[in-house]
């Protein structure tokens, strides 16, 4: 089996945000798109560690966390996905002086299938990522965000198992996993720790006062999605649960009727809640946080 190194482009928040379109961000599709890969690739069996970072103080700070984090675990393939702009359509990959590889050539041979133009095989040398990255690498743009026909075509399941097909050869629909996971912590770091991959890889290193969401434990360590961390380093928070009390209660990366959308719950699920601010709740969703509007939550 196979070792992947995942990078979903830009971060969610600070200076490497990407490009948006027709209501939708660039990070978050990158997530929404990326996430689905992981888990289809890991149903297959192939270990995926994800290299993205979600928050950085500039773009080279973001480039490089990808970059050195890939370098220091190694593997067999580095994936970035990104979508593009800049008023062209259709879809393309990036690798080093534009070698062609089965991976990248089947990739791009699976997105022309659902409708994309086909824009080739290009140079990623200049590319921090694709130049710096020691294992072999791609970088794949999926469609144009600023392009309504593109984005009429985006689907994250569809583009998904167009990446896994593409490196594998194998399509798989993997089990979807409720928000609600029966094990969650809430945990808030008191010293600087190192989070450890299962083969005992440093996955990233969590600062004082960062919060984690664990989703189980193992005698002196937490469970995190992508790793574990130390008991000793970490405080669990107190945990509070509440009711949706609405239909199809759309979960928002920020508190406010504008910021874009992570998802929907559905009436009578069961959330765990981190924090309380105003008229908005602030919660545990898929393997991260998000706001739902308070009015449709009742404490439990």
């Amino acid at each position: 089996m196979s070792k992947f190194l995942l990078d979903m482009g830009h971060c969610l928040k600070g200076f490497d945000t990407g490009t948006q379109g027709y209501g939708k961000r660039e990070e978050i599709c990158t997530r929404e798109v990326g996430y689905k890969v992981k888990s289809k690739l890991e149903a297959l069996g192939h270990t995926v560690i994800i290299v993205s970072c979600d928050s950085a103080n500039s773009v080279i700070e973001s480039l490089a966390y990808r970059v050195d984090t890939a370098n220091r675990i190694g593997g067999d393939l580095y994936i970035a996905i990104h979508l593009n702009s800049g008023g062209g359509f259709g879809t393309e990959i990036y690798t080093y002086n534009a070698k062609i590889f089965t991976e990248a050539s089947n990739i791009l041979k699976n997105f022309v299938g659902l409708g994309l133009t086909d824009r080739g095989i290009k140079d990623g040398s200049h590319l921090y990522v694709i130049h710096n990255t020691d294992m072999k690498s791609l970088l794949v743009e999926c469609c144009f965000m600023d392009s309504k026909s593109d984005m009429d075509v985006y689907n994250s399941d569809k583009m998904s198992d167009a990446i896994v097909l593409g490196i594998t050869g194998q399509k798989v629909t993997p089990t979807v996993v409720s928000p609600t996971i029966k094990f969650r912590k809430i945990l808030k770091v008191i010293k600087q720790t190192a989070c450890i991959s299962e083969n005992g890889s440093l996955v990233k290193t969590f600062k004082t006062g960062d919060m984690l969401t664990a989703i189980d434990e193992d005698k002196n360590w937490w469970i995190l999605l992508i790793g574990s961390v130390s008991k000793a380093n970490t405080i669990e928070i107190k945990v509070q649960y509440g009711k949706i009390s609405a239909s199809n209660l759309f979960v928002r990366q920020e508190p406010h009727i504008t910021a874009t959308k992570l998802g929907s719950l559905n009436k009578d699920t069961r959330v765990q809640v981190n924090k309380i601010d105003g008229d908005w709740v602030n919660i545990v969703y898929n393997g991260g946080f998000g706001w739902v509007f308070g009015k449709y939550v009742t404490l439990v």
